[in-house]
């Protein structure tokens, strides 16, 4: 994009559709994603983007997946003290109304 041609550096990051992990909602409450599309091939999950960062510049982060960054910030912050990760979900197909797929 034109966006991408100005920048000096562009770091090729899933969009929440792709993203597995959790969030904090505007009302303050732990909510888990579930990714409803694959990510391109060129994509990266932050989480995993900012570990290899951390680790160029020479931190630890020895985090590994979504369910490890979310043990870590329930130890750590307060609206994840008493969240659950929850259970994993099939995949389920959305249909719109008026909709033929």
């Amino acid at each position: 994009s034109a966006l991408t041609r100005k920048a000096q550096v562009v770091l090729p990051a899933c969009v929440w559709q792709e993203v597995d992990g959790t969030m904090i909602n505007r009302e303050g409450k732990v909510q888990r994603l579930h990714a409803a599309v694959a990510a391109p091939d060129a994509a990266r999950p932050h989480w995993e983007t900012l570990v290899k960062l951390a680790r160029r510049l020479g931190l630890t982060l020895e985090l590994q997946s979504p369910r490890a960054i979310f043990e870590a910030l329930r130890e750590e912050l307060e609206p994840f003290k008493g969240a659950e990760w929850g259970r994993d979900l099939p995949a389920t197909l959305l249909r719109f109304a008026g909709s033929r797929g």
